[in-house]
């Protein structure tokens, strides 16, 4: 992540537990890894998911100033691959993908619109 003046920005302690270098050596499956299996059919009424929830990004880094952040996320997946007698992990990543994600303290945001 980086911050509004695009330094990156510490992880917090539970932030440290996610999340490795996508694309660096050889891809073994992590120690922290979990499958993600499906656990229903999709339902957009109420959050929409089929797997376990990320906490907020909030909660995975030190974000200190109001501004707008860039979170970059991409997702390397390791296949289980089945073969005769021989089982094997075969890598599969997806293109980055990058988010702003807008902080703003209470006593800085600004109402937009009429009321009192």
């Amino acid at each position: 992540m980086l911050s509004p003046e695009g330094r990156e920005v510490a992880k917090t302690s539970l932030g440290a537990t996610f999340g490795t270098s996508v694309g660096k050596g050889k891809v073994e499956p992590h120690k922290n890894a979990t499958p993600i299996l499906a656990q229903g059919p999709y339902d957009g009424r109420d959050g929409g998911t089929t797997g376990p929830l990320t906490p907020p990004v909030s909660d995975l880094f030190q974000m200190q100033e109001d501004g707008i952040y860039t979170l970059e996320i991409q997702i390397q997946v390791l296949l289980t691959v089945r073969t005769n007698n021989t089982v094997a992990g075969q890598p599969l990543t997806f293109h980055p993908v990058k988010f702003k994600v807008d902080k703003r303290s209470p006593v800085t945001a600004k109402r937009v619109g009429g009321g009192s």
